[in-house]
């Protein structure tokens, strides 16, 4: 009867120590499914945040650009006056201030030589940046053409060659001789 009654207050404890933990696992699912909750909603704000954040950057990069764009022109102008400016002052420094008429028809002629030497700077400046961009552009694409090459695996061709056996199919009676290699045409 002891035993028994020792048995029933095992089981008692081992039943309450059960709900106990049976009532602390549904408490850690809850908190689960909370934090699941609290999870998806974050990982969505994130993500939105971010898609937020691409088209911020896309449309400053299009207006960075388009700004970079306004000032190279407007620097490529202002290169072409100084270039002008300077042909302009160099042929200044050369002419007489006895002879006004014949100043002004020097500045005209100056004037129209010193527009095309800068010109023709300016166009020599452009080919030579266009040269090193060919430059650039081949290097890239021996880089790119390698990159695409490697996984494919490079193309090796190996060939063995030996000499004619007297089998090899060249006979030979008298001055006539038929050779082992045949050549089809076109």
């Amino acid at each position: 009867l002891d035993s028994l009654t020792r048995n029933l207050n095992d089981l008692q404890e081992a039943l309450i120590e059960f709900e106990q933990s049976k009532s602390e696992a549904s408490e850690a699912e809850m908190k689960l499914e909370v934090l699941t909750t609290e999870h998806i909603a974050t990982a969505a704000q994130l993500n939105a945040v971010c898609s937020d954040l691409a088209a911020t950057k896309y449309s400053a990069q299009a207006e960075l650009d388009c700004t970079v764009k306004k000032w190279e022109g407007e620097n490529s102008n202002l290169k072409f006056e100084i270039n002008v400016l300077k042909s302009r002052g160099d042929a200044h420094v050369g002419l007489n201030d006895n002879n006004s008429e014949e100043c002004a028809s020097v500045d005209n002629v100056k004037e129209d030589e010193a527009v095309l030497r800068a010109r023709i700077k300016e166009r020599d400046e452009k080919i030579s940046g266009l040269e090193s961009e060919i430059v650039r552009s081949e290097q890239l694409r021996r880089k790119i053409h390698n990159r695409i090459q490697e996984p494919r695996g490079n193309i090796r061709v190996f060939v063995r060659t030996r000499p004619f056996l007297p089998g090899d199919g060249c006979t030979r009676s008298g001055d006539n001789s038929t050779s082992a290699i045949s050549i089809l045409s076109d």
